[in-house]
């Protein structure tokens, strides 16, 4: 899984064009792991019905 985080973090910066030290694509790699397994939890969690905790208003038309 680190292998293919890591590789997904030197193709990305290949994409944008960034040359960084193997040190730095390490250490966005390890983030970028940590970030998506967050995000796997976030996303198996069921919210059922749940309303949200606030609600968007927009401005009154004039």
């Amino acid at each position: 899984m680190q292998e293919e985080t890591t590789s997904a973090t030197r193709e990305m910066l290949r994409l944008a064009g960034l040359e960084l030290p193997q040190d730095r694509i390490t250490a966005l790699a390890a983030g970028a792991a940590t970030f998506g397994a967050a995000r796997q939890q976030l996303l198996a969690i069921d919210y059922g019905d749940a309303e949200p905790a606030a609600r968007f208003r927009p401005p009154a038309a004039r």
